[in-house]
């Protein structure tokens, strides 16, 4: 169902059709496809596939998404908090979000944390833990560690 999802969105060995993709991704999405419930909270955050953007209802879909294990939708949600779209500004939230994120991907959103931790930002601040954290994300390659 995903899959059609994607041919349906991107035209490949069809019309492409933004509603049919809509629908296919719903459809999966309810049988516990991860990746399709990130599609459909990226398809009502950037307003793509005819949708209107639409904050909370991405959120909700970050959430689902995110419920099922999607590391990506975990940092969109720790984005989301902490700037407050679609969902009260809550930095503690925002941190949360981004920690699980990293549990989940195992390197990717450990910058985020980093400022997190190095500015206090919803955590309790921890200069020596963020120096740490970033190191660690150097060692498993982490591109946004590199610099």
């Amino acid at each position: 169902m995903f899959n059609l999802g994607v041919c349906f969105e991107f035209g490949q060995g069809v019309r492409q059709c933004g509603a049919t993709a809509l629908r296919w991704y719903r459809r999966a999405s309810r049988r516990g496809h991860t990746r399709a419930a990130f599609q459909l909270s990226h398809a009502f955050w950037w307003a793509r596939l005819g949708l209107q953007r639409d904050p909370r209802r991405a959120v909700r879909w970050f959430h689902r998404a995110a419920g099922l294990g999607e590391p990506e939708s975990m940092g969109d949600l720790g984005i989301a908090h902490h700037e407050g779209l679609g969902v009260r500004k809550d930095l503690e939230g925002s941190a949360r979000w981004s920690r699980r994120a990293r549990a989940a991907e195992g390197r990717g959103l450990a910058p985020r944390a980093r400022h997190a931790l190095q500015d206090g930002e919803g955590v309790r601040r921890n200069p020596t833990r963020a120096r740490n954290l970033m190191a660690a994300a150097r060692r498993v390659g982490a591109a946004e560690a590199r610099g």
